[in-house]
C-alpha cells in the first residue's frame, strides 16, 4: 500500500480482504504491506484529498541522531499501535542495519554508522514493529 488513507480505511480494507481469504479453499490469511507511515517526509504515492497521515516522526537517522532511546521506543511504540489498528503487518521500512558503506542507497533507513549504538537502540526496546494481534482499534 502506497497511499496514505486513515487507520479506519486501511483496517477495514483488509478485514474485506481478510474475509474474501477465509473463504478460500485454503483460508490463508492476508499480510497487508505498506511503505513506511511514520515517516515526516517519506514516500508517498496516490495521495487523495481525504487520507490523513499516520502520527509523523523524523527520519531513522533523525531519530538515532537524538540519542534518546526512551524517544525511539515511544515512537516503535506509538507506531506499532498506529499499525496493529489499521491491519498493516509488514513494511518497507526502519532498518536496524549499521551503515557500513556510504555508497549503499539504503543508508538514510537505518539508525546509523555507531554500532555500540546500535547495540544499546536494539537492546533496549528499540523499534519493535509491526507487531502481532489482531486487527481493530
Amino acid at each position: 500500500m502506497r497511499e496514505t488513507p486513515t487507520g479506519s480505511r486501511i483496517a477495514t480494507w483488509v478485514n474485506a480482504m481478510q474475509e474474501v481469504a477465509e473463504g478460500t479453499r485454503w483460508g490463508v490469511p492476508v499480510v497487508a504491506t505498506a511503505n513506511s507511515k511514520n515517516e515526516l517526509g517519506g514516500f508517498k504515492m496516490g495521495a487523495r484529498p481525504d487520507d490523513q497521515d499516520f502520527t509523523q516522526w523524523p527520519g531513522t537517522l533523525g531519530l538515532a541522531a537524538t540519542g534518546d532511546v526512551a524517544l525511539i521506543r515511544d515512537f516503535a511504540e506509538k507506531s506499532r499501535q498506529e499499525w496493529r489498528s489499521s491491519g498493516l503487518r509488514k513494511g518497507y521500512m526502519y532498518m536496524a542495519d549499521t551503515v557500513t558503506d556510504p555508497r549503499w542507497f539504503r543508508s538514510y533507513g537505518t539508525f546509523g554508522e555507531d554500532p555500540p549504538a546500535q547495540r544499546r537502540r536494539d537492546h533496549r526496546g528499540g523499534p519493535r514493529l509491526p507487531g502481532r494481534g489482531r486487527v481493530g482499534p
